[in-house]
C-alpha cells in the first residue's frame, strides 16, 4: 500500500513539474478547464463527455511524454546533435497531432450545442447526474493544480491539499443534490475519516487541508451556480 501511494505521489510530482515548467502544459490545462466547463454548460451526453476526456488526456499525456524525452536528451547529450534534434522534433510533432485531433473532436461535439444556444433553442435540465459529478471533480482537480502553482505559490508557497479539495467537492455536490439526511450524514462521516487519515501524514498540514476544503467548496458552488 505504501509503495502504491509513493508511486502516486511521484506521478503527481511529475505532473506538477510539467505544469510549472512547460508553457504548453499550462495552456493545455487552461484549455481543458474551459472545455469541461462548456461540457457542463451545454449538458453533453455521457458519450460526448467521454470523448472530451479522451482527447484531453491524450493531449496531456503527449505533452508529458514530450517533456520526458526533452529532459532525457538534455541530460544525456551535452552538445546538440542532429539525431537529438530529430527526437525532440518528433516528440513535439506528436503533441501537435494530438492537439489538432482534439480541436477536430471539439468542433464536432460542440457545433450543434453552440448553434442551438445561439438560436435560443438549447434546453437545459440542470440535473446533477454521474456525468456532472465526474466533470465537476475533473474541474476541481485541474483548478486546484492551477491555483496551487500560480496564485497560491506566490503567497509564501501556500499549500493546497488536492485530496481534501476533491473530498469537499463531493460532499458539497451531495448536499446540493441529495435531500436524504442519512446520505448526507454518512458522507460527512466518511469525509471526517478521510481528513483524519490525511492529518496522520507527515507532509500534510492542517492549513493545507483547510485551504483544499475551502477551495473545493468554493469551486463546486461556483461551477454549480454558473452553469
Amino acid at each position: 500500500m505504501k509503495r502504491w501511494l509513493l508511486s502516486f505521489k511521484y506521478a503527481y510530482e511529475g505532473l506538477i513539474y510539467a505544469f510549472s515548467t512547460q508553457k504548453n502544459m499550462r495552456f493545455h490545462f487552461f484549455a481543458a478547464i474551459i472545455v469541461l466547463f462548456l461540457s457542463l454548460f451545454f449538458e453533453l451526453s455521457q458519450l460526448e463527455i467521454l470523448l472530451v476526456w479522451i482527447v484531453i488526456c491524450l493531449v496531456i499525456v503527449m505533452e508529458l511524454i514530450n517533456t520526458a524525452i526533452e529532459k532525457t536528451i538534455d541530460l544525456t547529450v551535452k552538445e546538440m546533435h542532429p539525431i537529438a534534434k530529430i527526437a525532440k522534433d518528433v516528440a513535439a510533432a506528436a503533441v501537435l497531432v494530438s492537439a489538432v485531433f482534439a480541436v477536430i473532436v471539439g468542433f464536432v461535439i460542440f457545433y450543434n450545442p453552440i448553434l442551438l444556444w445561439i438560436n435560443g433553442k438549447l434546453v437545459k435540465t440542470h440535473e446533477i447526474n454521474n456525468e456532472t459529478i465526474i466533470v465537476v471533480l475533473s474541474l476541481v482537480f485541474l483548478c486546484t493544480i492551477v491555483f496551487q502553482q500560480t496564485i497560491f505559490r506566490k503567497k509564501n508557497n501556500t499549500q493546497i491539499n488536492l485530496i481534501s479539495a476533491l473530498n469537499a467537492s463531493i460532499l458539497t455536490m451531495i448536499m446540493i443534490s441529495d435531500a436524504n439526511v442519512i446520505h448526507i450524514i454518512l458522507t460527512c462521516c466518511i469525509s471526517i475519516l478521510l481528513v483524519s487519515g490525511l492529518l496522520g501524514q507527515k507532509e500534510v498540514t492542517v492549513r493545507s487541508i483547510l485551504n483544499g476544503t475551502i477551495l473545493g467548496i468554493f469551486l463546486t458552488l461556483f461551477i454549480y451556480f454558473c452553469v
